[in-house]
């Protein structure tokens, strides 16, 4: 009996930890009766064979049983007497199918099988699962030869141990911290350089960093994406707020922070009373036409609600350096109304140097002890 080479198709590269099917072999034989001449042999399937898979050994005996599976998880073991399973079964068998293939689950690895038929066996020839037995990978696809690179994909992770190339898709990418890029500025304030620090629950594969400004916009980060400094300065002279915002790959996932500009506001105690205006010191404001500096109540524009607290006055007047023009007040500590004048409009030049349309209000009466004028309305 002569057997016929089995064709060798290089399988699916296997996923850490599980089995890879053997590429399709096959048992054929031929006619021991000789034809006529010049005619072809016929070529049978050999459906009586028995087959078992060895682990590869140089010295071409077939020394040990390899162990095979029922599936490529690896969830369950053939017997070594049955080591081979149909391509649309799990079960366990020894023999070939009615075409004379067979195949089997087996680790990546070097492998040799063996074939008993009624006229003999016959082996053992060698096989490859998954790529071979060298720790270099492939060695060997469609006649290339060489050591052959893998290339990853978008949106997949790829490892490599050994002979096995692991290929999955890594967990859902969050951003669990955005920080350095967010602030609370006066109006004609300047943020220079900034560098954003970012946080991940894994490892990115890329990030970008833009604003609403397009300052030096979009920012592509570098490997391992964790900070980022924009080059370029943020100044704005009326009431602003610049996104900045983080997005890292896979998932496109996003986080933001912000800088916001505002005006600031004014309250202190004056000795005269019927101050004109006030002047910037750097966050502080002196009155003109009166004795007092007022100090920084906030940064951003007052509303309904917002209280001030003075302390400690002596027969001195309350002074309020507003955005609005029509404000009435109450005394917080007693739920009185607080009597004031009506504001005086002045441009308030600020501390970078920004005109500011601002309001001065004055109470009515000298004050002593301590007063909370809060905006009613």
């Amino acid at each position: 009996m002569k057997l016929l080479r089995w064709l060798l198709i290089l399988a699916s590269l296997p996923a850490f930890g599980q089995a890879v099917r053997t590429p399709p072999l096959s048992v054929y034989t031929i006619n021991s009766s000789a034809p006529q001449p010049g005619a072809l042999y016929p070529v049978l399937a050999n459906t009586n064979a028995t087959v078992q898979i060895c682990a590869y050994s140089t010295s071409q005996t077939c020394p040990s049983l390899a162990t095979t599976y029922t599936n490529a998880s690896e969830s369950a073991t053939c017997p070594t007497t049955a080591q081979l399973t149909p391509s649309n079964s799990g079960a366990c068998t020894a023999q070939v199918d009615s075409q004379g293939g067979f195949g089997a689950w087996l680790a990546p690895g070097n492998y040799q099988y063996m074939v008993t038929t009624s006229y003999g066996t016959f082996g053992p020839y060698d096989f490859t699962v998954g790529g071979g037995g060298s720790s270099s990978g492939v060695s060997s696809l469609n006649a290339l030869t060489g050591a052959l690179t893998i290339s990853c994909g978008s949106g997949l992770s790829c490892s490599a141990s050994g002979t096995t190339i692991s290929i999955s898709i890594p967990a859902t990418l969050t951003i669990t911290g955005f920080t350095g890029c967010s602030g609370s500025e006066e109006l004609g304030q300047t943020v220079s350089s900034p560098t954003c620090s970012i946080t991940y629950t894994g490892t990115p594969t890329g990030a970008t960093i833009t604003n609403t400004d397009s300052v030096d916009s979009p920012l592509v980060l570098s490997s391992p994406y964790t900070s980022g400094t924009i080059s370029g300065s943020f100044s704005h002279s009326t009431v602003t707020s610049t996104a900045i915002t983080v997005t890292a790959q896979p998932g496109s996932v996003t986080a933001g922070q912000s800088y916001t500009w505002n005006p600031r506001i004014f309250d202190g105690p004056g000795a005269l009373g019927g101050a004109t205006g006030a002047t910037a010191s750097g966050t502080t404001a002196v009155l003109v036409g009166d004795t007092g500096t007022l100090t920084s109540a906030q940064l951003g524009a007052e509303t309904v609600g917002t209280t001030f607290v003075l302390t400690g006055l002596s027969s001195q007047y309350v002074y309020m350096l507003l955005i609005g023009s029509s404000h009435t007040f109450i005394d917080a500590n007693t739920g009185f109304p607080l009597a004031v004048n009506s504001p005086t409009h002045i441009t308030f030049i600020n501390q970078y140097g920004v005109s500011v349309s601002m309001y001065l209000y004055q109470s009515t009466n000298a004050l002593s002890g301590s007063f909370s004028p809060r905006v009613a309305s």
